[in-house]
């Protein structure tokens, strides 16, 4: 019964998620043209922190014994906004500067023994 269940929850699960990406992708296709996108881009390192911090404070199995969904829902929704990130960033053109690349490469590389 148990396995039944978990193979009808991940289904669902990667159904959702199928969904999630093919809605993200028919909004990206209707505007093609974009030249320039505005807003803030999110840090990835907050979305693997929150994820760190679901899958240690709960437990896998809930006080049944049973598989806890709660858990598996939470960690799901966190790796959904993370894939949605990464569709989101395939749009983004960004140009590279020369005065950037300049100072970057000009910059002192320093070793260990140097404070």
């Amino acid at each position: 019964m148990c396995v039944h269940l978990c193979k009808v929850s991940l289904s669902r699960l990667i159904q959702n998620e199928m969904k999630c990406q093919n809605i993200l992708q028919s909004i990206l296709l209707l505007q093609p043209n974009i030249d320039i996108i505005q807003g803030t881009v999110p840090y990835l390192g907050t979305f693997l922190t929150d994820l760190m911090m679901v899958d240690t404070a709960l437990k896998v199995l809930n006080e049944d014994g049973l598989i806890n969904f709660d858990k598996c829902r939470k960690e799901f929704e966190l790796m959904t906004q993370i894939r949605m990130l990464q569709l989101s960033a395939n749009s983004y053109n960004i140009e590279p500067e020369a005065d950037f690349f300049t100072w970057f490469y000009n910059l002192r590389i320093y070793d260990d023994s140097e404070r």
